[in-house]
């Protein structure tokens, strides 16, 4: 799976890049945009619709079902969240589990910014970056399940036995966000190169300053979007944190699923009422994150 996948991933960049040479050439030959006929207008309304009823329809079932009961519309479901177990094994806490969840997420997205912002310099500054972007662009192509797998005989033993450690969570879902992180930040950057580093190179700055002063404060925007991506794909990651969640401190993907497993319409309702609570902490992450002002980055 892995040496399909880095095929499949190495062959889309250097095709790519071939197509990317090309833009300049078929951008000039385009000329003026044409104008939208209405069977092209009511094309692009009819798909947009079907969009977001896929989308749309399963969240808004979800959130019905987070609130129905026997005798009609509660809060039951929200309210008695992991109780009334039916034999599970494991103890469901909500707050216990959104804790962790933001917990990891917030580490996670510090750590795949930390990694992913040095493998984006590199690509950016690199003129054979394909084979790097395929190789990192990897955990997108293979099954989550495989990377969780992965560390759990990885680091199984001394000095590198994480078995039981907080830090295995995060780590994990870094490496599933690591992808996006390069895949926004790299292209600005490369932009910002040279666009600004250039020019302030030209002014009399040195290579570091440059890229201090010109190249990153403009690529503040493609940071804070990709901080977003990150943090929310963690937030949401379920397959690699599966195999690596702490009996005692399970992340909100992986209580909705153990509240699956038990028998019951009130352990689905509580799933349920679980999954609407993860909508609204995605969407406040996206808000908030989204909202954040951008200014330049300045030294402290």
């Amino acid at each position: 799976q892995l040496v399909f996948s880095w095929g499949v991933l190495l062959s889309a960049a250097v095709r790519g890049g071939r197509a990317r040479a090309r833009a300049p050439l078929v951008a000039a030959r385009a000329g003026v945009r044409s104008a939208r006929t209405r069977a092209a207008r009511t094309f692009l309304t009819v798909v947009g619709v079907a969009a977001i009823a896929i989308v749309v329809m399963p969240l808004q079932r979800v959130v019905r079902r987070s609130f129905a009961g026997p005798e009609g519309v509660t809060l039951a479901n929200y309210a008695h969240i992991g109780e009334g177990r039916r034999g599970g094994v494991f103890e469901i806490s909500a707050g216990g589990a959104i804790a962790t969840s933001l917990r990891s997420a917030a580490v996670a997205a510090v750590i795949a910014l930390a990694i992913g912002g040095l493998v984006s310099i590199a690509i950016a500054h690199g003129s054979r970056s394909r084979g790097v972007w395929a190789l990192v662009a990897v955990p997108l192509g293979v099954s989550a399940v495989t990377l969780g797998f992965g560390y759990v005989v990885a680091f199984d033993r001394a000095p590198l036995d994480l078995r039981g450690s907080p830090w295995l969570v995060p780590l994990a879902q870094a490496l599933v966000a690591m992808p996006f992180v390069v895949r926004i930040v790299a292209p600005a950057l490369a932009a910002a190169q040279e666009s600004f580093g250039e020019s302030a190179a030209a002014l009399g700055a040195s290579p570091w300053r440059a890229f201090r002063d010109a190249t990153v404060p403009a690529c503040a925007g493609a940071i804070r979007t990709a901080a977003l991506f990150a943090f929310v794909v963690a937030l949401g990651e379920f397959g690699a944190t599966a195999f690596l969640a702490r009996a005692d401190s399970p992340t909100v993907p992986v209580a909705i699923a153990r509240l699956l497993g038990q028998p019951g319409a009130a352990s689905i309702g509580q799933a349920s009422a679980l999954a609407v609570i993860l909508m609204i902490m995605t969407a406040a992450a996206a808000l908030t994150i989204g909202r954040a002002p951008v200014g330049p980055l300045r030294r402290p």
